[in-house]
């Protein structure tokens, strides 16, 4: 039989490790986290080709990162986050890409260490693990170890969404790429946008610089997204807006500026994941925005506004033609007065004329009167013609 599973996390262990593994090592997942073993990695560790899982984090480790590892194929965990890794990550150059390329890693865990250098376009494309699902896969990643059948599932405990987790199972589904708390320079690289199934991204505490790509925004399963403490410039995509399973953001202490997004789901987010950037403006930061400030709205509040302009132009409509209405129907109202108030007119002084005669003073009078008031009349009125 085989050992396929070892797992010494937190216990008192010192030295290095041995580099003395045959070539008949069974090893699926190997823990030595949380202890004081020094030195470097052991090369022998390539005889080791059913290992999924490594995880060597919060030790004394003094080496350079293993591109050596990429002689695993089945390697999907690699923690080395608080050690004391230096130099640069990925190929040499982006010729001698082959010679570091992790195909199949779904957790990447380096943060706390003094990793430096530049993080290449190049490097993060060979992460196909993290562009498309694989076929038939189990959920859970674990380790059948006997004929009947039975399984070990495999753990692992990293910083997820802002917080130390120990995942006592390892779904298949956790994506993460945490490469923080070093001394990374240079951009941020485009092509992580293309690693869509990715569901954590922490590059905080770096010296990082350029624009926030707005290819970050394709990756719609991402959940938690740290950026902070870096010198990142530019305004924030409005892409990143669009993200709908995000719930931690951090983008504090860079040199952003503009107005931030205004999108629904922004707006849960605090002015703790925007502090420190002077020039940012909108509800979320401390300075609201001026109208020189660019207004960036979503397509929907774009609809809104043509809906409010439809909605003022049929009320100006309705208006005009309420006021045409009146004006219309007070002109035939005044002149159906003066037609019936001549017809008045003529029909009383026919009666007029019957009664007294024409020349009398008191006929021309009433000729003269105001039809519009009405004075009351003696009984003996036509005794005064």
């Amino acid at each position: 039989s085989h050992l396929n599973v070892l797992n010494l996390r937190g216990n008192q262990l010192h030295g290095r490790l041995p580099n003395s593994i045959k070539q008949d090592c069974a090893f699926g997942a190997l823990d030595f986290s949380d202890n004081q073993i020094e030195g470097q990695l052991p090369r022998s560790l390539v005889a080791c080709k059913d290992l999924e899982v490594f995880d060597i984090g919060n030790n004394l480790i003094d080496d350079t990162f293993p591109c050596w590892m990429n002689a695993l194929p089945k390697l999907q965990v690699l923690v080395l986050k608080s050690n004391q890794f230096v130099g640069n990550v990925g190929p040499s150059d982006s010729a001698d890409k082959n010679s570091c390329e992790f195909i199949n890693l779904r957790i990447f865990d380096l943060a706390s260490n003094n990793f430096s250098g530049l993080l290449r376009n190049e490097w993060f494309r060979t992460m196909r693990s993290m562009m498309t699902k694989a076929d038939n896969e189990r959920l859970v990643m674990e380790n059948q170890y006997d004929l009947l059948g039975q399984t070990y599932q495999f753990t692992t405990a990293i910083t997820y969404k802002g917080s130390d987790v120990t995942f006592s199972k390892i779904l298949r589904t956790i994506v993460v790429i945490d490469v923080s708390d070093n001394a990374f320079y240079g951009a941020i690289p485009q092509s992580i946008g293309d690693l869509v199934l990715l569901s954590a991204l922490n590059m905080s505490h770096n010296v990082l610089t350029g624009p926030i790509p707005s290819q970050l925004g394709t990756l719609n399963q991402l959940e938690s997204l740290d950026l902070s403490s870096n010198g990142l410039l530019g305004e924030i995509p409005q892409k990143l807006a669009s993200l709908d399973f995000l719930s931690i953001l951090n983008l504090s202490y860079n040199k952003l500026e503009g107005r931030i997004p205004e999108s629904p789901h922004f707006l849960t987010f605090s002015n703790l994941s925007f502090l420190g950037n002077t020039g940012l403006c909108g509800l979320q930061a401390s300075k609201g925005c001026d109208s020189r400030t660019p207004n960036i709205v979503l397509h929907q509040s774009k609809k809104t506004s043509i809906d409010i302009v439809l909605f003022l132009f049929a009320g100006l409509g309705f208006g005009v033609g309420f006021a045409v209405s009146v004006i219309l129907t007070c002109g035939i109202s005044w002149s159906w007065s003066l037609t019936s108030q001549g017809t008045a007119m003529g029909y009383l002084n026919n009666v007029l004329t019957s009664i007294c005669p024409a020349d009398s003073p008191n006929h021309q009078q009433f000729l003269r009167r105001d039809l519009s008031v009405t004075e009351p009349r003696s009984p003996g009125w036509r005794e005064r013609c």
